[in-house]
């Protein structure tokens, strides 16, 4: 394993890993500003606990998400309600709800979204392996 830029960037053998690593505390500036606009658009942060409930309430809204952020690329093609539907069943055992990230509006509305992704190698061989979380 090489490490580089002070133990940020790790590479092994397949792939490059980035460490990032949350501030002890959140600047006071960061906090206020991010207070602001919760409250004046009234957002929060979608909390489940598993995946199945992140699925069963905003699984084709997350994709549809997906289809309209992308759009505008020249090269992209969206994805059908059937691709969705295949990727849903393909990863619901797979993704780890700590791993996703929800922001919702108060009309229960999402308007964005955030996904952190593991190696691809360690995804592949859950897959494989059938494992659930």
């Amino acid at each position: 394993m090489v490490v580089f830029d002070g133990n940020i960037f790790k590479y092994t053998n397949y792939f490059y890993i980035c460490e990032i690593y949350n501030p002890p505390r959140i600047p006071e500036r960061i906090a206020r500003l991010a207070d602001a606009v919760d409250n004046k658009y009234d957002l929060h942060e979608f909390e489940a606990k598993s995946m199945s409930e992140i699925i069963g309430k905003y699984g084709m809204e997350l994709f549809h998400l997906y289809n309209k952020s992308f759009s505008k690329l020249e090269e992209f093609s969206p994805l059908t309600d059937k691709q969705i539907e295949q990727y849903i069943a393909s990863y619901k055992s797979v993704l780890n709800p700590d791993f996703v990230a929800l922001v919702v509006s108060g009309k229960g509305e999402l308007p964005a979204s955030a996904y952190a992704s593991p190696p691809s190698p360690w995804l592949s061989r859950r897959a494989a392996a059938g494992c659930s979380r």
